[in-house]
């Protein structure tokens, strides 16, 4: 049968054929001359206006009802024509008329089989035209298309073959116009070049469609146009699913299957996902998604394609949920020990993958036990005077807690000898002696002179000096000393002569000290990575004592105590590690942030490690040695930094909150900083993983090779590749399946013109 034509019908045939789309230009076929008398004279012409469809009765015999048969799109649509009829008689000059479900292809009018063999009386094809739109029709065989917006605010970098998500909720016009199975949808480019697609679902009462679209480049400096073609009728289904995901991809499955069914592969490799234990069909991130109890799980076997060596990978899921310590995706089993892909929940239930990351924050070099130096100056260069040999002089200086390590005088010049000395207060005079100098020589200027190492806890307390002839030395006038007669060679009593008298001036001398013992020390670090563990604290001792240690937040200086530790014995030169587990709490999880890492000493002994910084890197605070305060308060900034840092362990990327979360694992090949794990799309740490990754275990989703720790949640979207998909590659792969709607977004729909 020749199309819009008669057949086996004597007599001259005229076919006149005029299509149209909108308005709608008719299909005449005329029929004159002597006509067999089982075939009726018939001339008529069919017009379309969108869905709605009319035949008129243009010459010719009239029809009768029944005798023949009205086919749309194949579909017969008889009932609705002759329903618009006044009668059961189709004569000249009627009309009739049918409103269809979607605008028409084809329409063909038959005689009935008792007529003629279903001879065609009228036919049309009401979309044969000429399209001329901008840009070009990519085919007159489809219909409609509509224009889609991929924003450049959502893509990183620019990407070539992107397998991009196209995801409507629902669409009228789809639902209408196109074909029930969406065979008859396709995507081009702007030019027109047909795409490779993949459709995950698409229901034709709504016209809701998931769709994944091979992208030739996405850039993130101009927007990208795809179109979308649909409305034809007679089309085979236009999907080229396994080339939408190019040959990186070892895998990928959307899990959209029925609860029971395997899991298929939508890439050419075919790697099915076998169920056990009938995990549950439910809703995902971006369709459907298969729901896990901590039994069941679905396995792709043991397949070579999962085995990288030390070469490179990615692997990524949506997922939902979970509890502590369960087996997210692998091949591996529960302990990790097995050269193979790893993630999973950590014990406190957040996300993570496998080989757990370490790192330090603080100062890993070991310093010097020489610390900076604090002193106190008495008296003045007001005026000058001699001081005599074979006199104790003693003048009072108020100390804060600290250490006394030397006392110093001014000297106008040198020659002879001297001691220096500090004693205790009494009442308006020194009391007991607590440290002294050896005899020393004088020399001219400002000289400090060692005395044995003292404590004191803070107060009013008195400097000595004696010396063994006349000397020259500033002063200022104050009747604050006081001075007995002493031979030089005797040295200091143990007890203040109770005979001394009250001096009117003051010598020109210094304290020096320093603020181990009795104070609290602490030094700022940075921890750059999230969901840190902390697995201990270590402190650097130059000889053998006891300290303690605590971890502060940063408030412009330390600020809430978030761990300490308990008394220790210092090991003398070596770093001393202290568990997170000995202190309290006994565990610790930090996020990347300022912290500050405290010492005490309990004795004078020259034990902690110093390291000169600049200003603000430490802080210090006068403290009993013992347990640390919950605040820091009444610190002191100081530029001191010492050799003290906390080690940790990455076990989680993310946090568990009972939302989707996009996981990705990448590796670069083996060596250092080759290994980044992404949680949302952002980079949550970087580590290293030299293993080759081979064996013979199976990869399983929700559950470990041995059958340990199944999964209680959701996957959507599991994605194997064999390389490591760049920042840019998973930062919109986030950000086109976290909201498709705003990364690919629909302009407008067309229609063919003539």
């Amino acid at each position: 049968m020749k199309e819009g034509g008669v057949s086996e019908v004597v007599g001259a045939i005229i076919l006149v054929s005029i299509a149209v789309l909108a308005v709608g230009i008719a299909v005449l076929v005329l029929f004159t001359g002597p006509l067999p008398t089982q075939i009726p004279a018939f001339s008529g012409l069919i017009s379309n206006s969108g869905k709605t469809v009319y035949i008129s009765h243009e010459g010719g015999d009239p029809l009768i009802v029944g005798q023949f048969k009205i086919l749309v799109d194949g579909v017969d649509q008889t009932a609705r024509f002759t329903s618009s009829l006044s009668s059961g008689i189709f004569s000249l000059g009627m009309k009739m008329n049918a409103t269809l479900p979607k605008t028409p292809r084809r329409v063909v009018m038959i005689s009935n089989t008792s007529w003629g063999g279903e001879t065609v009386l009228l036919a049309t094809d009401l979309t044969r035209c000429i399209l001329q739109v901008s840009p070009a029709w990519y085919s007159t065989d489809w219909t409609y298309r509509k224009r889609i917006t991929i924003d450049h605010t959502k893509v990183s970098g620019s990407l070539t073959d992107f397998p991009v998500l196209i995801s409507l909720p629902s669409d009228s016009t789809l639902s209408s116009c196109a074909l029930p199975d969406g065979h008859d949808i396709l995507f081009t480019d702007a030019a027109g070049t047909k795409l490779p697609h993949e459709i995950e679902s698409y229901t034709s009462s709504t016209g809701a469609l998931v769709a994944w679209v091979k992208a030739p480049s996405i850039s993130s400096s101009d927007n990208t146009t795809l179109y979308l073609y649909y409305n034809n009728s007679e089309a085979p289904d236009q999907q080229d699913a396994t080339h939408v995901w190019d040959s990186n991809y070892v895998g990928v499955w959307h899990l959209k299957e029925p609860a029971g069914s395997n899991s298929n592969d939508s890439t050419l490799n075919s790697l099915t996902g076998t169920p056990a234990g009938s995990p549950g069909q439910t809703s995902g991130q971006v369709d459907g998604s298969l729901g896990f109890s901590g039994g069941n799980s679905v396995s792709m076997g043991n397949n070579a394609s999962f085995n990288f060596g030390t070469g490179a990978f990615t692997a990524s899921s949506w997922v939902r949920g979970g509890g502590a310590n369960q087996q997210i995706l692998g091949k591996s089993n529960w302990a990790g020990n097995d050269n193979g892909i790893q993630v999973y929940t950590s014990s406190s239930g957040g996300y993570t993958t496998a080989p757990p990351v370490t790192g330090t924050a603080g100062i890993t070099t070991t310093g010097t036990n020489s610390y900076p130096a604090y002193t106190n100056t008495i008296g003045g260069t007001s005026y000058w005077n001699n001081f005599y040999g074979d006199y104790v002089s003693a003048f009072p200086v108020t100390l804060p807690a600290g250490t006394v390590t030397s006392i110093g005088v001014y000297w106008l010049a040198s020659g002879g000898y001297m001691r220096v000395a500090l004693y205790s207060p009494g009442s308006g005079k020194p009391a007991n002696l607590l440290t002294q100098s050896a005899s020393t020589a004088i020399v001219a200027g400002w000289q400090d002179v060692p005395v044995t190492p003292y404590y004191v806890t803070g107060g009013t307390y008195w400097i000595v000096v004696q010396t063994n002839q006349i000397k020259s030395f500033y002063y200022i006038t104050t009747a604050t000393g006081q001075e007995y007669a002493k031979a030089y060679s005797g040295g200091f009593d143990a007890t203040w002569n109770s005979g001394s008298y009250l001096l009117n001036y003051q010598y020109y001398m210094r304290i020096t000290y320093v603020k181990i013992e009795g104070y609290a020390k602490a030094t700022k670090v940075t921890l750059s990575d999230n969901n840190a563990s902390i697995d201990s604290v270590r402190f650097y001792s130059h000889a053998t004592g006891n300290f303690r240690l605590a971890i502060y937040s940063d408030s412009s200086g330390p600020g809430s105590k978030q761990w300490e530790s308990a008394s220790t014995a210092a090991t003398a030169g070596a770093w001393n590690t202290v568990s997170i587990g000995t202190g309290s709490p006994a565990g610790l999880m930090l996020n990347a942030g300022t912290y500050w890492l405290a010492w005490q000493w309990d004795s004078a002994n020259s034990g902690p490690s110093y390291n000169a910084g600049s200003s603000g890197d430490g802080n210090y605070r006068a403290q009993t040695y013992g347990s640390y305060p919950s605040s820091w308060t009444g610190g002191t900034s100081s530029s001191e930094k010492w050799s003290i840092y906390l080690a940790y362990t990455i076990i989680q990327i993310g946090s568990n909150d009972g939302n989707w979360h996009y996981l990705a694992v990448t590796r670069a090949g083996t060596g250092a900083g080759q290994l980044v794990t992404y949680y949302d799309g952002v980079p949550a740490r970087t580590g290293t993983d030299s293993r080759t990754l081979s064996n013979t275990d199976s990869f399983k989703l929700a559950l470990s090779n041995d059958g340990l720790n199944g999964f209680g949640g959701y996957l959507d979207e599991v994605r194997i590749s064999s390389t490591a998909r760049s920042p840019d590659w998973i930062r919109t792969e986030y950000n086109n399946q976290y909201s498709p709607g705003t990364f690919a977004y629909l302009i407008s729909s067309e229609q063919g013109t003539c």
